[in-house]
């Protein structure tokens, strides 16, 4: 998996090898503390995790990651995704 993640003004890469349990969910080449495993194999849940880690590290320290989700921008088959606030 490789896509495209937005927050803001800012774009960040995001890919993982989600069919080894133990490859790392990568944002921009670096390593994140989640694995394809913790995202069950599946696309939709690694990018969930990564909004969330994004989102938190570049927000304030108030921010909790639940409030944050990646939402696919446009067709199913696009690798664009944005990162909204949950209101």
């Amino acid at each position: 998996m490789k896509n495209t993640l937005s927050f803001g003004r800012d774009e960040y890469e995001v890919s993982c090898d989600l069919t080894q349990a133990g490859a790392p969910l990568l944002i921009d080449g670096n390593p994140t503390p989640y694995q394809a495993a913790t995202a069950k194999h599946r696309e939709y849940n690694a990018m969930q995790l990564a909004a969330r880690y994004i989102a938190v590290r570049g927000g304030g320290e108030d921010d909790e990651p639940s409030e944050y989700r990646a939402v696919r921008d446009g067709c199913a088959e696009s690798t664009d995704w944005y990162i909204e606030k949950i209101e």
